[in-house]
């Protein structure tokens, strides 16, 4: 019997992507990437500063971020922004009574998992998003890619984020079984009719009626406009950076710009009697699930004017008609288990057995801190 082969692993940056052969089911990944490859991040993103790749492996094409230090990065990019920066602006916010409690014990880390390196990662399937959806790997080998990776970066932990067992269960065995450790990062909540059927919740039902008799005009993604893209900036920056954190990626209106055109991430909007946008929401979707990566809305308005309510009601909408499974990320978790989601653990799988003592100490411990602290935590405070 002829020995099966082992699939060619390739990599570009800036300095070889035009190099790249893009197959013809790869529209969506060179759209995505070669602004990226060729202008880098913070030309669309102003808090992401990475080293962009794309990863030729098993027929797909994926974006590969490779990060030193960077601490001021947004969480998409910097470990320590995801579990000490973002962690603290969270109590403070929501729960300050153990602000001056965990303000020790989080300085600790933060030095701790700055000597252990943290941010020095290669992270594979990094699409710059809070959500970062997977493509069909049937085809694709973790043993050979973790290999490739470590040839490439060996002072590197290799990264695989965004990950939870209802939708991502058969590629973190397989994570698992060549070793990766698997990190708790947040809770998400999925909506998927084979866990509960969402589209009877009385919540749920009322938050779909309230598109249909609303005063308001629901507008598609052909009718988003490039005037509209300054005012989706700054809806979104309402919300998730003035209203949460300046950890939450900042998105520029470049970015905006490119997604819309592009058709890269489906924009739905919500407009005024004055034709004005007051509300906004983008998904994208990839082997049956969806995802909502930007979303944006006029904060001053009553919250009985329902622009959140149906914003999420596009999205769900949307899910119900295709037959998505709906990972409506994290946050918000009485509104969105209220609604029928279904709260699952995200983590990040982490490889780190070619790293030094020192760099591994800092993975593991930050692990069982999560593991065993973090996420009664995560459900406990709702975050």
């Amino acid at each position: 019997m002829q020995a099966q082969q082992t699939p060619t692993l390739h990599l570009y940056d800036r300095s070889n992507y035009q190099q790249i052969e893009w197959p013809p089911n790869s529209q969506y990944a060179r759209d995505y990437l070669l602004p990226l490859l060729s202008s880098g991040s913070l030309d669309y993103l102003t808090n992401v500063d990475t080293h962009m790749f794309a990863l030729k492996v098993a027929g797909q094409t994926l974006p590969l971020t490779v990060n030193h230090t960077e601490y001021d990065n947004s969480y998409l990019c910097s470990q320590l922004t995801k579990y000490v920066t973002y962690a603290k602006q969270e109590f403070m916010l929501n729960v300050p009574s153990l602000r001056i409690l965990l303000n020790l014990p989080l300085k600790a880390l933060e030095i701790i998992l700055k000597t252990a390196n943290i941010n020095q990662i290669a992270c594979v399937n990094n699409w710059l998003v809070s959500t970062n959806l997977y493509p069909n790997l049937e085809d694709f080998s973790v043993k050979n890619t973790t290999e490739f990776l470590i040839d490439r970066f060996p002072k590197h932990a290799i990264m695989f984020p965004s990950l939870n067992r209802h939708t991502n269960g058969p590629l973190m065995d397989q994570l698992e079984k060549q070793g990766y450790i698997l990190v708790p990062s947040r809770e998400v909540f999925i909506f998927d009719q084979t866990l509960k059927d969402y589209s009877n919740i009385r919540r749920m039902q009322m938050d779909l009626a309230l598109l249909k008799k609303t005063p308001y005009q629901i507008v598609c993604h052909d009718e988003i406009t490039e005037q509209d893209y300054d005012q989706i900036t700054e809806l979104y920056n309402l919300l998730y950076i003035k209203k949460y954190s300046k950890c939450n990626p900042m998105f520029s209106p470049a970015c905006i710009k490119w997604w819309h055109e592009k058709k890269l991430i489906n924009f739905q909007g919500i407009r005024d009697r004055n034709k004005h946008l007051v509300g906004v929401i983008g998904s994208f979707n990839r082997n049956g699930v969806l995802a909502t990566p930007l979303v944006g809305y006029d904060t001053q308005l009553p919250p009985q004017e329902g622009i959140y309510r149906m914003l999420t009601a596009l999205s769900v909408n949307e899910a119900l008609t295709k037959k998505f499974v709906f990972n409506m990320s994290s946050g918000a978790s009485e509104f969105k288990k209220w609604r029928g989601g279904v709260g699952h653990i995200e983590y990040s799988a982490v490889y780190h057995k070619h790293l030094p003592l020192h760099m591994r100490s800092g993975w593991n411990l930050l692990r069982s801190l999560m593991t065993h602290f973090g996420v009664k935590v995560l459900r406990k405070y709702k975050f």
